[in-house]
């Protein structure tokens, strides 16, 4: 699955400003249109129109979020010790 570029987000971006259809931008693209009306809802901001520099920036800050490994989240202190802690006992 291919992600959308900043280059396509130009693309929807001046596809709305326009009032194209969300449709006619995904056939422009050569996507799926439910991919378009994903990205447009999920990086669209408190009513604003949609914005391809901002859904970058938003799409950037996700992926980056997404690849954290478990332990080294905050939430987990106790646990990422409950495992240094089993680890240096030895065990797996």
């Amino acid at each position: 699955m291919r992600r959308l570029t900043y280059f396509e987000r130009q693309i929807i971006e001046s596809g709305m400003r326009v009032g194209k259809a969300v449709r006619a931008v995904a056939r422009c693209l050569g996507r799926d249109h439910r991919v378009i009306q994903r990205e447009v809802d999920r990086n669209t901001c408190g009513g604003r129109m949609y914005e391809a520099r901002i859904a970058e920036r938003l799409a950037e800050k996700r992926e980056k979020k997404r690849h954290i490994p478990k332990l080294e989240r905050s939430e987990n202190e106790i646990l990422r010790e409950f495992v240094i802690e089993k680890l240096k006992e030895d065990l797996s």
